[in-house]
């Protein structure tokens, strides 16, 4: 069972979130003669794009502290993430702020145009007129926050972009399988190499059981060996 467990004893301004208390969560936890197995999800990657240290550092904690994603770059301003799409890498969400040095989120829009790694963004502002909020949301921008909100208000921007990744990721990726179908694809490709004798023990299943997994698995994604799952789990994202 997948627990999603945020710890947050207050919800501050964006601006003092400095110290937000981080509990792991597990994807899944197995016990194999009293040994604990830790099982992670393939997280979001998100770029944080602002001037101001604090901020970025407020929302880092908060980012690391939601079990499906995790703070992959923090950018100073727009120039910057316009460098890394550039080189062809797109982060999974983008929190972007309006006004920075060098190249501000609006710029950064404008040299964007079309590119649809905008509908990734959450542009934050401090204020905004309703003209340049009807311009941020022809350009494609889903999620527009004031920089004064609270950190419910930026988890459920996040959680807009996690659902909505899920949702497709599953449709292209995740053809019919099941939850304890992936279960075991995660231990098929666990850094133990565990056999299909010992995943059916931490599964707690039969053998018969786990034989029905593979042969499922290999119908489903029209794979033929153990090796070609591994691969296969690695390459869509149902394991890191």
């Amino acid at each position: 069972m997948i627990k999603n467990k945020i710890s947050l004893s207050q919800i501050y301004p964006i601006q003092i979130w400095l110290f937000i208390y981080h509990e792991k969560s597990w994807f899944t936890a197995y016990r194999n003669k009293g040994k604990k197995i830790e099982i992670y999800p393939v997280k979001l990657k998100v770029c944080i794009v602002d001037d101001h240290a604090v901020v970025r550092s407020g929302l880092k904690s908060l980012i690391n502290s939601l079990p499906e994603i995790e703070c992959g770059w923090e950018l100073e301003n727009g120039s910057e993430l316009l460098h890394l799409i550039n080189q062809r890498i797109l982060p999974d969400i983008i929190i972007l702020d309006s006004s920075m040095p060098v190249m501000s989120g609006i710029d950064l829009l404008n040299n964007l145009a079309n590119h649809p790694i905008i509908e990734r963004v959450i542009f934050l502002s401090y204020q905004i007129s309703k003209e340049e909020k009807e311009k941020i949301e022809s350009l494609g921008v889903k999620k527009i926050i004031s920089k004064s909100a609270n950190a419910e208000e930026i988890i459920q921007a996040l959680q807009y972009f996690i659902e909505r990744d899920t949702d497709i990721k599953i449709k292209k990726n995740r053809p019919n399988i099941t939850n304890r179908e992936l279960e075991f694809i995660q231990l098929i490709c666990h850094d133990q190499e565990y056999t299909y004798d010992q995943i059916a023990e931490i599964m707690g299943v039969h053998n018969r059981t786990i034989d029905s997994f593979r042969k499922s698995l290999f119908q489903k994604l029209q794979i033929k060996s153990k090796s070609g799952l591994v691969l296969y789990a690695i390459k869509n994202g149902l394991y890191k």
